[in-house]
């Protein structure tokens, strides 16, 4: 789901959960037609476009690969907020914008 709202809290990182076109309207397909992308054409264009031009993407996000399994997104997130866990970019399964 594209990100059309955020607010940037300092000392707390942004994750942006990224999928690939194919994954995403997996997704959405799995979604009953009256939740958001559902199955609404002019909502799944306007996912569509947003996901190739990448325009609603925060740029200081932490870039985490949400095509992995569950568990795995999740220790990565919880990696990046641990004391110590994760500022370097680069690391397998995230980079920065």
């Amino acid at each position: 789901m594209p990100c059309t709202r955020y607010h940037v809290i300092p000392n707390i990182p942004l994750f942006v959960l990224e999928v690939d076109l194919d994954t995403l309207n997996r997704r959405l397909d799995e979604r009953p037609d009256d939740e958001w992308g559902g199955g609404k054409p002019p909502e799944r264009e306007l996912i569509a476009r947003l996901h190739q031009t990448k325009e609603d993407i925060p740029k200081n996000g932490i870039i985490i690969d949400a095509t992995a399994p569950i568990a795995r997104v999740v220790d990565e997130i919880l990696r990046q907020v641990r004391p110590g866990g994760g500022s370097a970019a680069g690391r397998r399964g995230l980079r920065r914008r």
